[in-house]
């Protein structure tokens, strides 16, 4: 069944994105737990998640995700989960210390993602965060998970960010399910600025959508589940 789905997928990005895009070389995935790297290997790029950065009266990283291994060569983008906008040097460190654990096992990291659900109005802040944290990891590329809201509620806020960030991956779903209105999302984010990815999952629904895709698409990430 995930062979299909894949098949499938890559046989949608191929025949909608721009042909001066790269095609199904931009399928990457979101790597959850470690029981999802038997479905990861067909994907080009693997976005490992690592853990949660919560704030409850102090600043505590909780350990998630995949460990520290050696991914035979591959170079992943290790992701982070924000509950709030944590300090800039504690989330360095965090990040750090991460990228130093998987280079024992042999695994370069170059790239980390950010995965917070800011509120339309944090947006400016957000970015200003992700600012001071690149001053910190020069060598390290920063992307983000976006909601497809703040397209309307902080356009402004939302250049800001595009500003600051290699890429941003907007969601189309919630939980698994695709949003309601997942190809009209897709056709105003044809219109955004900056490097974006269009975010999925396994959902059967998505089999169906043919998504717009912009000057500035460049890539396809897809949440590894199993539900349909």
């Amino acid at each position: 069944m995930f062979r299909l789905f894949l098949v499938c997928i890559s046989a949608l990005v191929i025949t909608t994105i721009p042909c001066s895009m790269p095609p199904s070389s931009q399928l990457s995935c979101w790597v959850w737990k470690s029981s999802d790297l038997i479905y990861a290997d067909s994907y080009n790029e693997w976005v490992l998640y690592q853990g949660d950065i919560t704030l409850e009266g102090a600043q505590y990283f909780v350990k998630r995700g995949l460990y520290p291994a050696y991914l035979g060569g591959r170079e992943p983008t290790l992701l982070f989960r924000l509950y709030a906008l944590p300090d800039v040097k504690f989330l360095r460190d965090q990040i750090s210390y991460a990228i130093e654990q998987w280079k024992i096992h042999d695994t370069t990291v170059k790239q980390i993602q950010l995965d917070y659900d800011a509120p339309s109005s944090k947006l400016e802040s957000y970015a200003y965060l992700i600012t001071e944290l690149k001053r910190t990891l020069p060598e390290v590329g920063i992307s983000v998970t976006g909601l497809v809201t703040w397209y309307d509620d902080n356009p402004d806020g939302l250049v800001i960010l595009g500003e600051n960030i290699d890429y941003i991956v907007f969601q189309l779903y919630q939980d698994y399910a695709p949003l309601a209105a997942t190809e009209q999302y897709a056709r105003r984010l044809a219109s955004y600025p900056f490097p974006y990815k269009l975010g999925i999952t396994m959902h059967k629904s998505f089999l169906k959508f043919r998504l717009k895709k912009g000057r500035n698409y460049i890539g396809t990430t897809v949440f590894i589940n199993t539900r349909s």
